[in-house]
């Protein structure tokens, strides 16, 4: 399953220092990129212009629905659509449209997959519960779930937390980053920066965050306390810098050698922010700040410019040299904006390791599958590694207080994507328990055992189980006198029709001193 091949120089690129002749051991050296056919994508979508100062992505993707920023007059909306709902989006279109101005970010809740969190110019942040009303041809989604209101300019950045339950990171023009406890609306952490954060990224465990900032500086922030530990300028360009945390505590960057160079990619120490790595691309024509997209699990990085026709992606290792390039999509229309599918949402039967969503200029979304060939038609266990679950590893309160859990992972199994799209919509469900049951193995959302352990909504939920099996014992008793109290009054009545009623009456009184009568008062309210 394993392939040894040379490394290569690319022509269009200097990120392969590695001299040609020396082999690397890699079963990811042969990753091809695949557009979907035409009648897979979603066209006629009015993407939004106002992409605002921290360059984001304006679309957003989970294993059930696809979100992309719109155009809209006199406020701010955006699409959502199931994955399945190919072809020409309709005149009036599922639209959310809660805020009074242009909407600026979009992030789907890692932990819920109907929740969606939206940054505007308005200066709010809002969440939204996505269920099937949305899509049933009925009018634009305008009542928010939870409203977020605690900057005074533009809110421009929205990050989630890896492993606590609704814990928010905003990012406005104010200056600011607001980390909120966002199911009660409440302002955990309030950190003020010199100038606008840019770019964020949280570490794998939430501890820290790493920020990119419009003073050009990046700042690596302990997210409980608000304490700045070291900042340093990672790219000397003035345009904007992207950061990412990889899983094992390093830090990528992409940005720009100077006001008139080429764009770079740099690897950063994770605590002291020293540098590890940098290189420049050779295309002096582009532009476009490049956007990457982390896959944390088998560490697969994709650069996709804006602006640009290509998606770049790399393998990170922790030897010398740490960037390997492997490959690059070419596409026909520029590229507006981008997604990326998290791993139990993907086709793993067919060896597919990475989707994207690419949004062009002229309003087509289109998918674009990232495979690794093999021959073998079956289920490649070794291309697929544990992934993150759709569960919250602790709560926000306990998350404050200093607690740290490594984010919850589940196995991914063929039977994943088909499990995922048959979830069903829970009113208000925003911290949903999921099933880890062992032997209902493979379940999309099993989790491990040593997760379980520390997972507190799944011992609540023991609990209410064993309360309800009590409450079931009691009404199963209550109905076995129900029936007798019946069958008792059965024969009375047929006493009566023989010209009994009187003796029938007062065997029926009998019955009852000897027995406890049961009136129907005396029921046992079930627990809901």
């Amino acid at each position: 399953s394993h392939r040894i091949d040379m490394e290569t120089t690319d022509t269009a690129s200097a990120a392969t220092s590695k001299p040609a002749g020396i082999f690397r051991h890699s079963k990811f050296r042969h990753v091809y990129g695949k557009a979907a056919k035409r009648d897979r994508c979603y066209d006629n979508i009015r993407v939004t212009t106002n992409s605002g100062d921290a360059q984001t992505a304006l679309c957003a993707v989970n294993p059930l629905y696809l979100a992309i920023i719109t155009d809209a007059v006199g406020g701010g909306s955006f699409l959502v659509l199931p994955l399945d709902r190919f072809g020409r989006v309709d005149r009036d279109p599922p639209l959310v449209a809660g805020h009074r101005a242009p909407v600026l970010d979009i992030q789907w809740c890692p932990h819920n997959d109907h929740c969606i969190a939206s940054a505007s110019e308005d200066c709010t942040a809002k969440l939204w519960l996505i269920g099937p009303d949305l899509f049933d041809g009925g009018r634009p989604l305008t009542q928010c779930h939870r409203e977020l209101a605690g900057h005074n300019r533009r809110v421009s950045l929205l990050v989630w937390h890896p492993t606590a339950s609704m814990v928010l990171l905003t990012a406005g023009a104010d200056n600011r980053v607001l980390i909120w406890n966002a199911d009660r609306q409440l302002v955990m952490r309030e950190i003020a920066f010199p100038d606008a954060v840019l770019s964020c990224s949280f570490s794998w465990t939430g501890a820290r965050f790493v920020c990119a900032c419009r003073d050009r500086l990046a700042r690596l922030v302990d997210a409980r306390t608000g304490r700045v530990m070291t900042e340093c300028r990672m790219h000397s360009g003035g345009k904007p810098v992207q950061v990412v945390c990889l899983r094992d505590g390093r830090v990528f960057s992409t940005g720009f050698a100077d006001s008139s160079g080429g764009r770079q990619l740099a690897l950063w120490d994770g605590d002291s922010l020293a540098s590890i790595d940098r290189r420049n691309l050779d295309d002096f024509g582009s532009s476009g700040v490049l956007l990457p997209l982390y896959d944390p699990d088998v560490g697969l990085l994709y650069l996709a410019g804006r602006g640009d026709c290509a998606v770049r992606y790399y393998e990170l290792t922790d030897e010398s040299p740490h960037l390997h390039y492997l490959g690059v999509y070419r596409g026909a229309e520029p590229l507006r904006g981008v997604g990326a599918m998290p791993k139990r949402g993907l086709e793993v039967g067919a060896c597919e390791i990475g989707r994207l969503y690419l949004v062009g200029q002229r309003g087509l979304c289109q998918p674009i599958s990232f495979t690794v060939p093999r021959r073998c038609e079956q289920f490649q266990p070794d291309l697929y590694p544990d992934t993150r679950a759709p569960a919250s590893a602790i709560g926000a309160e306990d998350w404050l207080a200093g607690a740290e859990e490594q984010p919850l992972l589940m196995p991914v199994t063929p039977n994943n994507h088909q499990l995922v799209l048959q979830q069903q919509w829970k009113q208000n469900s925003l911290n949903a328990t999921y099933s880890s049951n062992k032997a209902a193995a493979p379940i999309a959302t099993y989790l491990s055992s040593s997760s379980r352990r520390s997972s507190p909504p799944l011992a609540r939920l023991s609990d209410r189980v064993d309360r309800l099996a009590d409450t079931v014992r009691l009404l199963a008793a209550e109905g076995a006198d129900l029936r007798s109290r019946i069958a008792r009054l059965e024969a009375a009545a047929a006493a009566a029709a023989a010209g009994n009623q009187h003796n029938a009456d007062d065997k029926m009184v009998e019955d009852d001193e000897k027995d406890g009568s049961f009136e129907s008062d005396d029921f046992l309210t079930a627990e809901s």
